[in-house]
């Protein structure tokens, strides 16, 4: 390391480097044990067979689907770094035995390519479903928080991104300035309850850390893989609809008691937020998620 370069993070843990050179992937790919550090410059694999590295202005994505071998899945959770090696796409995977360090790790790559960074963005595309035809792309400085995420425009305009109350997040192409472009596309409910979709463009390697962060920050609240009976079902779809929570038994057909029973369980897994202990509910982010689900279900 250089007398410029600076230690940023460092672990115990394993690297393949690389994964995939070019066209060609390694079907003998094994994990090294060694030491990885993150650097102001550089990611270095450090181990008894030598030293490497990744120049971090090369890395032009975080993450990925690599459709790993068993062998490789056996360290569990990695992370993907998709970089440029003299004009070739290659791919190199991190891991460590502590998911504590491999947090860390992604947390720290996450400050140096999204933290403190300007980025671009439209807000609000949809505002209610309704499509916003005034919305301007707008450069934006960004700051991170353990749970939120801010943008403030040219203009001193703020969007709070509170990630419990995000509903979905994608990549996907986008017009950008006429021309079709990566872009990360946010759905959330605002301060107001309603729903509000924004775009954000910058480097590739920035959306998809963001991209992340936020997938996984926001995944325990909203993930969606829960059984709902028919009943549950029609309730989720009713409330979210906007039918008083008083008149569900009568709009549904079932007594009062049974609602009560169905009630008490979405509020059990975070469905639900009870307003007053009888029959006053309001969906939470979960809940609108799950709504989201049965609908693509029809």
């Amino acid at each position: 390391m250089g007398s410029s370069e600076k230690k940023v993070f460092e672990m115990i843990g394993g690297y393949i480097h690389p994964l995939i050179k070019g066209n060609t992937r390694r079907v003998d790919a094994k994990w090294v044990k060694g030491k990885i550090i993150l650097t102001t410059k550089n990611l270095w694999f450090i181990s008894k067979g030598g030293r490497r590295k990744i120049k971090l202005s090369s890395m032009k994505e975080i993450g990925g689907d690599f459709n790993l071998n068993q062998e490789v899945l056996k360290k569990g959770d990695y992370v993907g770094i998709v970089f440029k090696n003299k004009e070739e796409r290659t791919v190199s995977l991190v891991t460590s035995k502590k998911d504590s360090d491999l947090k860390k790790f992604k947390r720290a790559l996450l400050k140096y390519f999204a933290d403190n960074k300007v980025v671009i963005v439209k807000d609000p595309v949809k505002k209610g479903g309704v499509l916003q035809d005034d919305a301007e792309w707008k450069k934006a400085k960004t700051t991170l928080k353990n749970q939120s995420m801010h943008f403030v425009d040219e203009d001193g305009n703020i969007l709070n991104l509170n990630l419990e109350n995000v509903q979905n997040i994608s990549m996907e192409y986008k017009d950008f300035k006429g021309k079709e472009k990566d872009v990360l596309v946010i759905e959330r409910i605002n301060d107001d309850g309603m729903s509000v979709v924004s775009y954000i463009y910058a480097p590739k390697v920035t959306l998809s850390v963001m991209d992340n962060f936020i997938k996984e920050s926001f995944e325990k609240h909203v993930k969606s893989e829960i059984e709902l009976d028919q009943k549950e079902k029609e309730i989720i779809m009713a409330l979210y609809s906007g039918i008083s929570p008083f008149d569900i038994p009568d709009f549904i057909g079932v007594d009062v008691d049974k609602v009560e029973e169905i009630y008490e369980r979405l509020v059990e897994i975070n469905a639900l937020d009870e307003i007053r202990k009888r029959r006053e509910v309001e969906l939470t982010t979960r809940g609108r998620n799950l709504a989201s689900k049965v609908m693509g279900e029809e």
